[in-house]
This record gives C-alpha cells, sequence and structure tokens, in this order.
C-alpha cells in the first residue's frame, strides 16, 4: 500500500504544533494511501518535545516518527 511521508520540523511549537498535527490527521488522502509523520524537533528549549510525546500517546492509531536533535541543527 502506497504510504506518504511528511516531515514536520519543529521547534518551540509547544502552543502550537498540536494544530498542525490535528490538520494533517484530519486529511483524506485518495487511492487508500496512508499517512506516516516524521516529526523531528530541533532542541526546543519549551516543552515541545513532551507536548509531542503526550500527542503520540493519545492518538496511537497514527504513525507518528519522533525524533530530538541534542543540538540545535538550524542556521
Amino acid at each position: 500500500m502506497p504510504k506518504l511521508s511528511i516531515v514536520i520540523p519543529v521547534y518551540n511549537e509547544a502552543k502550537t504544533v498540536h494544530f498542525i498535527l490535528n490538520k494533517i490527521r484530519a486529511a483524506q488522502l485518495i487511492n487508500d494511501i496512508t499517512k506516516e509523520l516524521i516529526v523531528v524537533n530541533d532542541c526546543s528549549t519549551d516543552t515541545t518535545g513532551q507536548v509531542i510525546r503526550d500527542y503520540i500517546a493519545a492518538m496511537p492509531d497514527m504513525d507518528i516518527k519522533f525524533c530530538e536533535h541534542a543540538v540545535n541543527q538550524g542556521k
């Protein structure tokens, strides 16, 4: 079955990241394509990491992979 991988970089998005995750969750894809979310936390200094972990726990039916950088990679 075809899969669409969606990469979402985040940095200090604790207050807003759930909005985009909910929009992606609600999006219906054609031809039975499934979604895979890859969320990359670029060393946020707020609670973004915990917010994403909580979201993943609350939505076990979503295919979400979560990566966290130990050092900020932004330029």
